[in-house]
């Protein structure tokens, strides 16, 4: 979904993105049933509420030390997870505005070929 402006370009472009989206399907699914499965069964009920976060967990199960690094992570994350959904849409749009004249500022890019104006208007 995020970049598929580019499979025009890939030689097998709709077989490997289909192949790719399949596999990162499979990856989430069994990295979020894991990461369910440990908590739930290294856990015990009195400590494990609907509404506790891994954060809130993990002191409880005698891991507080490695709740600050897991925090980091997930901040980290958060980033990423902001640009996957900022930088497509002005991606696929330059991608589009390059093959006609309609406004030309638009179609500026920085040196890492970041569509810059099309961010600076989004956010």
């Amino acid at each position: 979904e995020l970049f598929a402006v580019y499979i025009s370009m890939l030689p097998n472009g709709i077989a490997d993105y289909t192949f790719a989206v399949k596999m990162a399907a499979l990856i989430v699914f069994i990295l979020y049933l894991v990461g369910t499965l440990v908590i739930t069964l290294s856990s015990s009920p009195s400590t494990l509420a609907a509404h506790a976060t891994l954060l809130e967990v993990l002191p409880a199960m005698g891991l507080e030390e490695i709740a600050a690094p897991m925090a980091l992570f997930v901040g980290i994350g958060g980033i990423g997870m902001a640009m996957a959904w900022v930088l497509p849409p002005a991606v696929g749009l330059v991608q589009c505005l390059r093959h006609t004249q309609i406004l030309p500022f638009l179609h500026h890019v920085s040196s890492w070929g970041v569509p810059t104006t099309l961010i600076a208007i989004q956010t």
